[in-house]
């Protein structure tokens, strides 16, 4: 499960009180996809009840957004974000991704909603989809320690560059000296 999908979820289930919802997505029709049958609106910012942080399009930086965030924070527009991740491998570069804007959106003392892996809300509705507990947390190896979940670590992910680097077994471990965790697993890659 995708923290979007959690997401989607929470607001189809109305565990998501806003109803009217300014989209910031990585493609210009994803919100419009994902939410066909549910019963909320996408609407401009001026008349959204909140912010529906989904990504950011590829290439974007958080200058660009800072207006956006600004218009959202006058009428005190909170902000559910689908993940915390700061950044995303596309490509041959890193994406920034919605943890980013969510957090520049915090340092004005505007009020975000986290969804996404490591946050509870996407680990519970997990649980409750699979009917079994014992997930793997993909690439946030902290979020999985501090959640208490085994964790892969994905070698052409976000420290792809630190690995080829140094032979593989030599970065994960110096990685998992900096954070202070370990993966249960490691993997080259995801088919």
């Amino acid at each position: 499960m995708t923290s979007g999908e959690a997401l989607w979820r929470d607001i189809e289930a109305s565990r998501v009180a806003e109803r009217g919802f300014y989209q910031i997505e990585r493609t210009v029709a994803e919100a419009v996809s994902r939410s066909e049958g549910l019963d909320f609106t996408l609407d401009p910012l001026d008349d959204a009840d909140a912010v529906l942080l989904m990504g950011a399009p590829d290439g974007t930086e958080i200058d660009e957004w800072r207006p956006v965030l600004q218009q959202a924070l006058a009428p005190n527009l909170s902000i559910h974000c689908s993940s915390p991740d700061q950044t995303r491998p596309r490509a041959d570069v890193f994406a920034i991704s919605p943890g980013v804007l969510a957090q520049n959106y915090e340092s004005l003392d505007g009020q975000v909603h986290y969804c996404g892996k490591p946050c509870r809300p996407v680990l519970d509705a997990l649980k409750n989809t699979l009917n079994a507990w014992r997930p793997l947390m993909i690439g946030d190896i902290v979020g999985a320690a501090h959640a208490g979940l085994d964790s892969a670590h994905i070698q052409n992910g976000t420290y792809r560059d630190r690995l080829a680097e140094d032979d593989a077994e030599s970065a994960i471990l110096d990685l998992s000296a900096i954070y202070a965790v370990s993966p249960t697993f490691a993997l080259s890659g995801i088919a």
